[in-house]
C-alpha cells in the first residue's frame, strides 16, 4: 500500500491503528533522503525522528489522532504536552481531522 501511495519502492514507514474508529496514522518517508533514527508511539500520537542523509539534520514528525470524547481530551493534551516538552529536535506537528 505504501508503495502505491508514494509511487516509489525506496520508502520506509510506520503506522498506528486508531482507537475505536476507522482510520489510523501512517507516516512514510523516502529512504534515499531520510534515515529513521527513532519511533515514539503514544495512545493518540505517532512520531518518527528522521535524519537528512545529506546534512545529518535531525527532526521529528508528530502526527496526532485526537479523541472526540471529552474524557480522553485531557489525556490527549497531556500526551502532546509531554512530547513537545521532551523533544530534542525541531518538530513538525500534523493533525488528522475527522468530521
Amino acid at each position: 500500500m505504501v508503495v502505491s501511495v508514494s509511487g516509489s519502492r525506496s520508502v520506509d514507514w510506520v503506522a498506528k491503528n486508531s482507537i475505536n474508529s476507522s482510520g489510523g496514522i501512517l507516516i512514510y518517508w523516502f529512504t534515499h533522503l531520510f534515515r529513521k533514527v527513532s519511533i515514539w508511539e503514544g495512545r493518540f500520537c505517532l512520531s518518527v525522528t528522521l535524519e537528512d542523509v545529506r546534512s545529518n539534520l535531525q527532526f521529528s514528525v508528530l502526527v496526532v489522532y485526537g479523541p472526540q470524547d471529552k474524557e480522553n481530551k485531557l489525556l490527549f493534551l497531556d500526551e502532546i504536552t509531554g512530547f513537545c516538552s521532551s523533544a530534542l529536535n525541531p518538530s513538525v506537528l500534523q493533525e488528522i481531522s475527522t468530521w
